[in-house]
């Protein structure tokens, strides 16, 4: 039998472990400069007095494994990536005192890592492993 103080002890921390695990996390600025934010952001150099060289790291998007390049949340994260890269360039011609800015090149690319993870079930539902 549960007594009454167990469950006033227990209650409050079944709670507060719940509540940690819903969370969200704040969101992290997209103009931030990628050695700053270490998986995404953008990155800059100087080729020549007129020239500038601008890098935008999107972030990682989960898609299907079964066609991953079509996928449209690829497309609307290079289509954001390239909007930012875009803004950056601006900055810098804004601080340069430049009235206008040319893009020279434009490349876009997308690596995919397609991983399998197990789906493991809990006890007593042990049994052999399936791939998703």
């Amino acid at each position: 039998m549960i007594t009454r103080r167990f469950v006033q002890l227990v209650l409050p921390l079944l709670v507060a472990a719940l509540a940690a695990c819903t969370t969200p996390l704040p969101p992290r600025p997209a103009m931030q400069a990628l050695s700053a934010a270490g998986n995404f952001g953008f990155s800059e150099r100087t080729i020549d007095s007129d020239t500038i060289e601008v890098t935008y790291r999107g972030a990682t998007v989960r898609v299907s494994a079964n066609n991953p390049r079509s996928d449209p949340r690829v497309a609307a994260e290079k289509e954001r990536v390239r909007d930012l890269a875009l803004l950056r360039a601006a900055q810098i011609a804004q601080e340069r005192g430049v009235p206008a800015l040319h893009i020279a090149t434009e490349t876009t690319d997308s690596d995919i890592d397609a991983q399998s993870r197990p789906n493991c079930r809990p006890a007593p539902f042990w049994g052999y492993p399936r791939y998703g």
